[in-house]
């Protein structure tokens, strides 16, 4: 019988806090395509990026064989961090948004962020949200579509799990995950729809490649 590896690879983003003011200073974000950590920096003359880079802090964890791999390498990208913000006089936070800065800093997109921006425009550049992503290896695509197709029951579960944003711009939204709102406005986003195969997957990503509607698969 046929067992996927399950493997886990996992990135997180990091808000910069100001210890005094609680100010935002800017954010890291983690990718496991990127060799560095992307710092998206509040101030021009900030050096938030310089710190981070000359540190050792790797980017995401690598991919992991199981859960307790991941949450020890997780564990030690969080430890890094943290002792990157006492050295250099910042602090460290993870929530899906900021309680009240607003953000109009200097921008340093991956590429993924940077197409979305010059999409969506003013959509994507007033979101100023931060997350968490996991990511399961399994190699069979069918199973894969499976697998994406069952845990649609779930969701639900785990996002009351992970709320971490009730408030925006110094006010209480009266929602627990106010991040949800923000990105469920963007296009392409939100839970996808079952599909009966992999190649019912592929033959309706080819219709929107084929239709303009996405740049790439992704």
């Amino acid at each position: 019988m046929y067992y996927p590896s399950f493997n886990i690879g996992i990135e997180e983003e990091y808000q910069l806090i100001d210890p005094e003011t609680r100010e935002l200073l800017g954010y890291a974000t983690q990718s496991m395509a990127r060799e560095r950590m992307v710092v998206n920096e509040r101030a021009p003359d900030a050096d938030l990026s310089d710190v981070i880079r000359a540190g050792t802090v790797s980017v995401g964890t690598p991919v992991c064989t199981d859960i307790n791999d991941a949450r020890e390498k997780l564990l030690r990208v969080r430890e890094q961090m943290l002792e990157l913000g006492v050295a250099n006089g910042f602090k460290i936070a993870g929530a899906g948004t900021h309680p009240f800065s607003r953000w109009e800093g200097r921008e340093e997109m991956v590429a993924q962020y940077r197409q979305m921006a010059e999409d969506a425009q003013m959509i994507a550049r007033r979101i100023l949200a931060f997350g968490l992503r996991i990511h399961i290896g399994v190699e069979d695509r069918d199973l894969a579509v499976d697998v994406m197709n069952t845990i649609r029951y779930l969701l639900p579960h785990i996002f009351c799990l992970s709320t971490s944003s009730p408030f925006w711009n110094g006010r209480n939204t009266g929602l627990k995950s106010y991040r949800a709102v923000l990105v469920d406005s963007l296009p392409r986003t939100g839970i996808p729809g079952a599909f009966a195969s992999y190649h019912d997957y592929r033959t309706y990503v080819e219709t929107l490649l084929r239709t303009n509607s996405i740049p790439d698969p992704r």
